[in-house]
């Protein structure tokens, strides 16, 4: 197998501490990747050039609360992720995290 895969990502990330106890936050992301290879077998598949591209677009916004030495993150996001030779679709997601610091 030969291949070559190369891509784009970019990143717009932003959030505001109100006071030492609330950081509200959101992320937006796109991504592109291109896969170009060629297979060297001995059967059927034998010269196949396969070509594959997607593009990814992602949008997550959250919070993070402090308290003393402990982190309460909650956070939503979608993301669409087009594809060729597939079907486009759209993800949700929800999450939370608790942790603590010493």
């Amino acid at each position: 197998i030969e291949f070559d895969l190369s891509g784009r990502e970019f990143m717009f990330l932003y959030g505001f501490r109100f006071n030492e106890f609330v950081l509200p936050y959101t992320n937006l992301s796109y991504a592109n990747y291109k896969f170009e290879g060629q297979l060297h077998t001995r059967d059927s598949l034998n010269g196949l050039k396969p070509i594959i591209s997607s593009q990814l677009l992602t949008l997550i916004g959250g919070i993070e609360l402090n308290y003393d030495q402990i982190i309460l993150r909650f956070e939503a996001g979608a993301q669409k992720i087009n594809s060729d030779n597939t079907e486009d679709f759209t993800k949700y997601f929800l999450g939370y995290s608790l942790g603590y610091s010493w």
